[in-house]
């Protein structure tokens, strides 16, 4: 048994009634008459000063959540500081910067 993704089908067309599976397969390949009118554009894309950005901001508040979620959680800070957390973290948000790419995305 062999894992089917791994099979090479051209070799399975060796036979002399081979020609016609081989043919068959030529059907699929769209690109000499699809014109692309279907193609989805690209993604959202960030521009280099919004990718720095994200990769140090995204740095500093996985460190704060490490830190302080789970002193939290077990007890070693109180909980009233919950609220103060909470804004922390909303206010670190990477929200502002992925609404400007995609503000972006949309003009183009």
């Amino acid at each position: 048994m062999s894992d089917g993704g791994l099979i090479d089908n051209s070799r399975n067309y060796a036979v002399a009634e081979g020609e016609a599976l081989l043919e068959m397969n030529g059907v699929w390949d769209v690109g000499s008459y699809y014109n692309g009118k279907y193609d989805w554009r690209n993604g959202i894309q960030l521009k280099d000063a919004q990718t720095g950005e994200v990769n140090n901001l995204g740095g500093d508040i996985n460190t704060y959540y490490a830190e302080n979620y789970s002193r939290l959680l077990v007890g070693d800070k109180p909980l009233r500081e919950r609220d103060a957390f909470t804004q922390n973290m909303m206010d670190m948000s990477l929200a502002r910067i992925y609404d400007e790419a995609y503000r972006s995305y949309l003009g183009t």
